[in-house]
């Protein structure tokens, strides 16, 4: 019995001892890409920079596949107003050459405009019933219909288009804002001199009735509640005498001239008075709002990149301690790190736009706040292989030591990376389009940041550890100076660096393995045959050697050093 509990005690080390944890195997995965890494760095250092350049061509369609609907954007797919919008067009459809105010639900090419009486402090808004005001409302909807013209190239001819030749009719008549003359005095309507003066004026009283919030010209109802804001009330009829302000509408066709309508009404935007205020809105005014809303972020990523590199920058600063004098360690201080840090999410955004404009995918405005988000992951990404590299053994080759950070780091940027791809991943499924395109976006940069962390950085970090190990400084590239040598204060502060190890401190007897393998050893009694040996454990030893062995081919040129850890890592 106690043969068989000891024999069973050192089956449980020995499949403890062979049994691999997810950890463990993910530090010698990255342990291995570490030796590979540095043999081939050139490769990885250019091959990101490359791909980048070629999946930037995607960025040809971000004109064509720009949303800037915010219905479609900012509503579910799903949403009920959908169906009820594609009903109601259905039965109300829109007929830009029989065109009525307020019969269709479907129509975008109009622009509203609000004037009003500029403002005192004292008086507050002008009533925009003075002859003053509304001459000067006329004159300015007169020059907006007749005058205001946009110019169009067509077959190697220039034509100026204007609001007569664009707007949506009935019976080939344009809406020509006729309230306007409705609200002023009745001696402005016409000329009433002659034999029908007394017929005229008859019909004007009658027929024409100027009350709110409904007035009439004729058998034709005009609704005031919609064309003048703020009226005093005179009487119950409806009668005012104070307006505050008056809306002008002019609708616009988009079916087959709505680039040149939306040029037209841009420019009616900028149009401006001396004498009025206005406020405009048209079918493009929200679109337009939430666009310079992100155009806004331009300058602020601009500010952002340079905090950030300032911020990497000085965090890469190594100091040296020369006879209680501090200066900068310009061999093992490595601002190329802290720029290959910042440039390696640049890449990381550029490929992912790039590829996602590349295979159809809508852009809009809101995907531009994504680039920040996908730049604090690849710095926080740097922040840790950088103190992972500076935590290795100096005297270790370069390729150990990049080895060693890849598999100190590798948790904790794995971890970070794939939990915020899963978060975004599963924002792309929602019903809600820009919560789908941010995510989507956003998912893509930080599966590139952490493939370009793996490949670019890397291969980088590399390239700094060989500059670190021959000595040189990491601007001049030119041997440091030694802190005994630096007779000047410039010298000190600019020139100084470690000096370079020995390559014959870079010794194999150096490396210590991570772990030993204890040895157990059972004595069995007289009479009891030895028991035969696992095949599971030499079966699964014979298949880490071949996989060592392969690993060792494609490493043939690394010192013994780094063959014996990589041998150790599998014991």
């Amino acid at each position: 019995m106690e043969f068989t509990s000891i024999c069973e005690t050192a089956m449980e080390l020995s499949d403890l001892m062979t049994s691999i944890s997810f950890d463990c195997l993910i530090h010698r995965i990255f342990f291995q890409w570490g030796l590979l890494a540095y043999r081939f760095r050139l490769a990885l250092f250019i091959s990101p920079i490359l791909f980048t350049i070629f999946l930037s061509i995607g960025f040809i369609f971000i004109k064509q596949q720009t949303t800037i609907d915010p219905q479609y954007v900012f509503s579910p797919i799903s949403a009920p107003w959908r169906y009820e919008r594609d009903v109601l067009s259905q039965h109300w459809p829109l007929n830009e050459q029989e065109f009525w105010p307020g019969k269709s639900y479907d129509y975008n090419g109009y622009i509203d405009i609000i004037a009003a009486g500029r403002n005192y402090r004292d008086k507050g808004r002008p009533n925009m019933l003075l002859a003053s005001h509304l001459n000067e409302l006329d004159r300015i909807n007169q020059y907006i219909i007749y005058n205001l013209t946009v110019p169009v190239i067509h077959n190697g001819k220039r034509y100026e288009v204007g609001y007569t030749d664009l707007c949506m009719s009935y019976d080939w008549k344009c809406y020509l804002n006729d309230h306007i003359t409705m609200l002023m005095p009745k001696q402005k309507w016409a000329d009433f001199r002659g034999q029908f003066a007394e017929l005229a004026n008859d019909i004007i009283t009658n027929e024409v009735k100027v009350t709110y919030p409904i007035g009439w010209r004729g058998t034709e109802p005009i609704y005031f509640g919609a064309l003048i804001g703020s009226p005093h009330l005179t009487d119950e009829e409806g009668h005012f005498d104070y307006v505050r302000a008056v809306r002008l509408t002019y609708n616009v066709r988009e079916e087959k001239v709505g680039n040149i309508s939306y040029l037209w009404r841009k420019k009616v935007a900028s149009y401006l008075s001396d004498v009025l205020e206005f406020g405009m809105y048209h079918n493009e005014s929200l679109p337009e709002g939430l666009q310079q809303v992100a155009d806004s972020l331009t300058p602020k990523f601009t500010v952002t990149f340079t905090i950030l590199f300032t911020l990497c920058g000085l965090s890469c600063v190594v100091l040296l301690n020369h006879n209680g004098f501090f200066a900068p360690d310009w061999v093992r201080s490595k601002p190329s790190i802290a720029l290959a840090g910042l440039f390696c999410p640049m890449l990381a955004i550029i490929s992912a736009f790039g590829s996602i404009l590349w295979c159809g995918c809508l852009y809009n405005a809101i995907v531009n706040v994504s680039p920040f988000i996908v730049f604090c992951i690849g710095v926080d990404d740097m922040f840790i292989m950088s103190a992972a590299w500076h935590r290795t053994n100096p005297d270790l080759t370069v390729a150990r030591r990049l080895a060693e950070t890849l598999a100190e780091a590798a948790v904790a940027i794995s971890i970070t990376s794939i939990t915020d791809m899963l978060s975004f991943g599963i924002g792309c499924i929602t019903t809600l389009p820009s919560v789908q395109m941010f995510c989507l976006y956003t998912f893509a940069g930080t599966a590139f940041t952490y493939l370009y962390q793996l490949t670019f950085f890397t291969a980088v970090m590399a390239y700094a550890g060989d500059w670190e190990s021959r000595g040189l400084h990491v601007v001049t590239f030119k041997p440091a100076i030694d802190p005994n040598d630096a007779d000047t204060l410039f010298k000190r502060l600019f020139m100084v660096g470690s000096a370079p190890r020995k390559e014959n401190l870079q010794r194999s007897d150096r490396i210590v393995p991570a772990r030993k393998t204890p040895i157990i050893q059972v004595t069995s009694p007289k009479g009891v045959t030895k028991a035969p040996p696992l095949s599971s454990k030499n079966n699964s030893i014979s298949i880490m050697e071949r996989i060592n062995e392969a690993f060792v081919r494609l490493e043939s040129r690394m010192d013994h050093a780094d063959h014996v850890c990589l041998l150790t890592s599998f014991i």
